[in-house]
């Protein structure tokens, strides 16, 4: 099987590479690959969908410890609301 650049199935592999990459310190790497991955899931799910809440938090974390707290605010409020609208608490 082949995937396309914005093929949902790359999301989870994109969020683990950020993840180790925000781990070992490489925090504006990391938010290349979790802005990726929230642009598949918006490509692919309903704007309050729960994948995309929980990408801005992983983003949000990220602009945090860049220093970027305006931008780190915004992912998570947006994050927050999505999971509050969607009833998942995660």
């Amino acid at each position: 099987k082949v995937y396309g650049p914005l093929h949902i199935e790359l999301t989870r592999t994109l969020t683990y590479i950020g993840a180790l990459l925000d781990i070992q310190g490489k925090i504006r790497k990391a938010t290349l690959y979790y802005e990726e991955t929230l642009e598949i899931f918006q490509q692919h799910h309903q704007k309050d969908h729960p994948d995309i809440a929980e990408v801005l938090c992983y983003l949000g974390n990220a602009y945090l410890n860049c220093g970027e707290t305006c931008k780190a605010l915004k992912a998570h409020e947006r994050g927050l609301r999505i999971f509050r609208e969607t009833g998942n608490s995660e």
